[in-house]
């Protein structure tokens, strides 16, 4: 998180700013075909269309919602800290 968003992880604008700057990287460089930008909230239907998959019947995993996000933040700061030694 340190190296992506120079240490400004907490600064809600500067993190937005580079990723709309990460995105507009991605989407310059890659092939429209070959991109599939997708917001989650549209569920599987466009991930499978994309990849010519049917679509299956199980809901579309929630996993990275907010508040298992920042339950799991302590953690990878703490391996971030180990690993870095």
């Amino acid at each position: 998180m340190d190296r992506v968003f120079d240490g400004r992880i907490d600064d809600r604008a500067h993190v937005l700013k580079v990723f709309e700057r990460h995105i507009t990287e991605v989407t310059s460089a890659i092939p429209p075909e070959r991109l599939l930008v997708l917001d989650v909230r549209e569920g599987w239907e466009p991930l499978c269309a994309f990849l010519g998959e049917p679509v299956p019947d199980v809901p579309f995993p929630e996993a990275n919602e907010r508040a298992t996000f920042r339950r799991k933040r302590p953690r990878r700061l703490l391996r971030l800290i180990i690993k870095g030694r």
